[in-house]
Parts: structure tokens; C-alpha cells; sequence
């Protein structure tokens, strides 16, 4: 039997191994799927980015075990990280389980009260996702000070909702990093509720839209993104939870955005239907639509490849007939050849205005060289004729 805080506990060596059975389990498969190398980016609609890493140093804490109370057994290496020691509890249980006999060690104090929970959730909230998001809170406790008397450590809490249950993954920023720093479950909504009093009071509320997860360690790529018909959905999912527990909504960057990719779209199809009425009135009169025509239309938009190749086929169509089978091309053949050799020409236009202007700064310099030389000739002479007269002077009479 073992005393904690006066109330008489039992060491329930069953219960132990279950636990220790579990986490080696959790273990195994976050090193099977190479967890720590996802490179996970949440980006929110308020404009922040979440560029989350699970290392290996938070697992042990995520899993519940209490590896600060496990140092003072002595057993661990005295350079060994949390990892490490994670990895050594799960190769030598039987170590512990003679502490826990001898009741040097407490289960209590090894793991969390809540282990059963933090074992429960642990995958849910290392597998990412938000398809199934409540919402993200942006926690500032300076916003809080005077309504708690312990504040929060997280700076983000992404909470998603599976079925009746609340997943809960606090993260704290680490450089430009996102690290977890607390994984929970809440199954009762009683205590949801004191947990969301407490943390999203006062502060901003808001979603991520875009998710991207990148592994270049297995070739594993994910992107996912809310669709428009359910933006509607969560915005005001927000917005409720907002009021509900006293926070300000913080979605204006996505509404931006989606507003602007409305408004792109729109034009898109505006510009695909005007090329297409084009083509229409070029098929009537037989005459093939040019890429300069598209160009003055299109500007500096690209028109998607499927019109780009239907114009082709119809320009094809239209010169069938219009040459020889002998000398018989494809109207898009002889275009691309034609706007090639007009790029061609182009080129040689340039390269024969560089040569011209060679020339003439090589004509440049020679006229300077010749007028350079025709006064070094005059100052020669100037010398020739000084240096005549000293020779008569020194002749003798």
C-alpha cells in the first residue's frame, strides 16, 4: 500500500503493464509513420501560419509519462535525453515494476491523472487534420490576467470534435516552430466547458483553411483544404463559439481570400467565354483564330489548356482543303513554326542592332586613335625641328 495526500493507495501491478503495454504500442507507431519528420502547416484564417513539428523530446510528456519524478530512480543515463529515457521505461518495465513493488516509486506520480485519456487520444492529435476542426484559439494570458489566477503556457489551441469528444492539442512556439506542449480529452461537456471559460475568454477564435503536410523523409504529401460549401459552416460554427464564451472571431484573411478567389473566377470565366465566342465566329467564316488575336484578348491570363487545344483542332479543321496532300500541314504545325521563326527573327534583329552599335563605338574609338595620332605626329615634328636647331647651334664655326 502507498500514502499520497493521506488517502491510502494500492500498487496495481495489472494496471501498470496495461499502461506500459499501451505506450510502447503508441511508441511503435510513431516511429513507424516517422511522426517527428512531418512537417505539418496549418495556415489560419486570421493570417497566422502554424508550422507544427512533433519532436521526440515532447512524447514522453504527451503520453503522461513524468520522466522529472522517474530521474531521481537513478536508472537513466546521465546523458540520455527524454527519448531515451522513454525508450529505456519500455525495454526494462520489470525495473519499475520492483520500485513500484518496493514502493520506492508511485504509480500516481509516474503517470498523469489523466493517463488513460492522453494514451486515448494521442494518435487523433498527431494525425492533423480539419475536416472534423471546432476551432483554434490564439491564447495572449495577457488578455486574461485579472479574470484567472494561473495562466495558460500554450500560445495556440487547436480543438477538434469527434463525435461527443473534444481533442484538445496545445502548442507553444519555439523559434518559428510550433511545438506540442499539452494533449487532452474531453469527453464530458461539463469540463469542456471550465476548460474553455478558462483559455478562450477574451481571446481571438479562429479556423485553419489550408493544411499542408510534407514528409521528404517517405515521399509523403498531404493538402487539404476547406471546400466553399463547408466555409459557411465553420465560419459560423466560429462565430457562435465566440460568443458563447466571451471571444472576438479573428477570420478576416480567409474571408479575403475567398472573396478574391470568387472575384477571380468570375473573370476567368469571362475571359474563357469570350475566347470561345471568338472561336465560334471564326469556325462561321472559316477563318483560323491566330495567337495574336488570343493575346490582344487574353493579356497576360493563360486560357486553360483544354480551349487551347480545341482551337488548335478547329484551326486544323478549318485549313483542311487549303493546300495540297503533298504540302499538307497542320494549321497549329505551321503557327508554332511561324511564331518560332518569328521569335528567331526577333533575336536576329537584336543581335544586328548590337552589332551595329559595336561598330560604331569601334568607328568611335578609331576616329579618337587617328586624331590621338595626328597630334603626336605634329608635337614629333615641333620636337624634330627644336632638336635641328640645337644641333646647328652646337656646330662649330
Amino acid at each position: 500500500m502507498l500514502v499520497r495526500g493521506g488517502k491510502i493507495m494500492s500498487v496495481n501491478i495489472v494496471k501498470y503493464n496495461e499502461i506500459i503495454d499501451k505506450i510502447n504500442e503508441r511508441v511503435n507507431w510513431f516511429e513507424r509513420l516517422d511522426i517527428k519528420n512531418n512537417r505539418v502547416d496549418m495556415y489560419l484564417s486570421n493570417g497566422d501560419i502554424l508550422n507544427i513539428r512533433f519532436s521526440e523530446a515532447s512524447i514522453a510528456h504527451l503520453l503522461g509519462i513524468n520522466l522529472s519524478y522517474l530521474n531521481m530512480t537513478n536508472k537513466f543515463r546521465k546523458d540520455a535525453v527524454s527519448y531515451d529515457k522513454l525508450k529505456y521505461v519500455l525495454k526494462e518495465p520489470y525495473v519499475f515494476q520492483k520500485l513500484l513493488v518496493s514502493k520506492t516509486i508511485s504509480m500516481e506520480n509516474m503517470f498523469s491523472d489523466s493517463i488513460d485519456q492522453k494514451l486515448s487520444v494521442f494518435k487523433d492529435n498527431l494525425s492533423v487534420r480539419i475536416d472534423d476542426i471546432y476551432c483554434v484559439i490564439k491564447y495572449d494570458n495577457e488578455k486574461t490576467y485579472q479574470s484567472i489566477n494561473v495562466p495558460d503556457v500554450c500560445d495556440y489551441y487547436v480543438i477538434r470534435k469527434k463525435g461527443s469528444n473534444y481533442l484538445v492539442l496545445g502548442l507553444v512556439k519555439n523559434d518559428n516552430v510550433y511545438n506540442p506542449a499539452t494533449s487532452r480529452l474531453y469527453d464530458d461537456e461539463e469540463k469542456f466547458n471550465e476548460f474553455m471559460n478558462r483559455v478562450a475568454k477574451k481571446q481571438e477564435i479562429t479556423y485553419p483553411h489550408l493544411l499542408n503536410i510534407n514528409n521528404p523523409y517517405r515521399d509523403y504529401k498531404v493538402n487539404v483544404f476547406f471546400p466553399l460549401a463547408e466555409k459557411e459552416r465553420v465560419l459560423n460554427s466560429v462565430i457562435n463559439i465566440s460568443q458563447k464564451y466571451s471571444a472576438t472571431p479573428a477570420v478576416a484573411s480567409d474571408y479575403a481570400f475567398t472573396i478574391n478567389k470568387f472575384k477571380n473566377v468570375r473573370e476567368d470565366k469571362i475571359l474563357n467565354l469570350n475566347v470561345l465566342r471568338l472561336l465560334s465566329d471564326c469556325i462561321k467564316s472559316g477563318t483560323p483564330l491566330d495567337s495574336n488575336t488570343i493575346g490582344q484578348i487574353c493579356g497576360d491570363s493563360d486560357i486553360p489548356e483544354i480551349i487551347s487545344t480545341l482551337i488548335d483542332v478547329c484551326n486544323d479543321s478549318l485549313c483542311t482543303g487549303l493546300i495540297s496532300d503533298s504540302g499538307k500541314q497542320c494549321y497549329s504545325v505551321m503557327e508554332a513554326r511561324n511564331n518560332e521563326l518569328n521569335v528567331r527573327a526577333n533575336q536576329l534583329e537584336l543581335e544586328l542592332a548590337e552589332e551595329k552599335q559595336k561598330n560604331q563605338l569601334m568607328e568611335l574609338q578609331l576616329n579618337q586613335l587617328l586624331e590621338e595620332n595626328t597630334a603626336y605626329k605634329s608635337q614629333l615634328d615641333i620636337y624634330d625641328q627644336a632638336y635641328q636647331k640645337v644641333m646647328t647651334l652646337r656646330k662649330p664655326k
